[in-house]
């Protein structure tokens, strides 16, 4: 009987558990000025991933707005973000998608969401990748992706997923 007591005591007075949660956003930059077209895949957790979420301007997005619910809040299809960026070189037409990972048959990853981009001057493609990998891998991510108007290359700067989902 005192084990019962000590028991429902643990569970009566215990903390409520929260689960830690990583928020992901697209952050999209055209810079005439500088010549320089910017495409950054950014995170953060918890509390600083939901400022990050707030904080979203109108060529900012969260991969989970990129969606179209039907009325039981089911994931029915995905869509697109489209931006054009006019540098020296001429106009980029950029696209960002969402990339769900929750479609998994086997549901291996959960409530995994990431992001696509796709970059394109005329009708050459420059970049268009996820910016991360299969949940389970080891891919480094895609921290950003850069056009310079002078170039016209798709630069990109990858960091390793310890590196991106560290604290």
């Amino acid at each position: 009987m005192k084990f019962l007591v000590l028991l429902f005591s643990i569970f009566l007075f215990s903390a409520n558990a929260n689960a830690d949660q990583f928020a992901v956003a697209v952050k999209y930059l055209c810079d005439s000025e500088s010549d320089i077209l910017s495409i950054k895949y950014v995170g953060a957790w918890n509390s600083d991933g939901d400022k990050l979420i707030e904080g979203l301007g109108p060529d900012d997005w969260d991969p989970w707005n990129l969606f179209v619910e039907n009325e039981y809040n089911d994931l029915r299809y995905a869509i697109t973000a489209k931006r054009t960026c006019s540098l020296s070189s001429g106009a980029y037409h950029v696209t960002v998608g969402p990339t769900p990972e929750i479609w998994n048959a086997q549901g291996e990853c959960g409530a995994t969401l990431t992001a696509w981009a796709e970059i394109k001057k005329d009708a050459n493609i420059l970049f268009k990748r996820s910016f991360e990998g299969w949940c389970h891998g080891s891919d480094p991510v895609i921290r950003e992706v850069r056009v310079r108007g002078s170039n016209g290359v798709a630069e990109v700067e990858s960091v390793s997923q310890d590196e991106f989902y560290k604290d």
